[in-house]
């Protein structure tokens, strides 16, 4: 049961990846479907056999706000391929590259 399940948003978008134990307690509680299961997997109790889900989809909207990305150095350099956007060079790397 390593196994890890896709939780997609009320509008298919995806949220988060989850384990198999959490998707089934989801399904169970009703409080997600499930959209896909894993083939020849099966999960067993006394008496009922269950579908070991896949992808799971929840059943009220739930709203992420964005995260903007932070302004750093790293961050601009990775924005810009590790060049330069003034000459293109690839060596001596600084925010200001070209002096006033």
């Amino acid at each position: 049961m390593n196994r890890k399940v896709l939780v997609l948003n009320y509008d298919f978008t995806p949220l988060t990846i989850c384990t198999v134990q959490r998707a089934f307690l989801l399904v169970y509680l009703q409080k997600a479907e499930m959209l896909s299961d894993v083939k020849g997997a099966v999960m067993r109790s006394v008496s009922k056999v269950f579908q070991v889900p896949a992808v799971i989809r929840i059943k009220r909207y739930v709203n992420v706000p964005y995260k903007g990305v932070m302004l750093t150095r790293q961050n601009v350099f990775k924005r810009d391929g590790y060049a330069c956007q003034y000459c293109g060079s690839l060596k001596e790397l600084t925010l200001d590259h070209v002096v006033p």
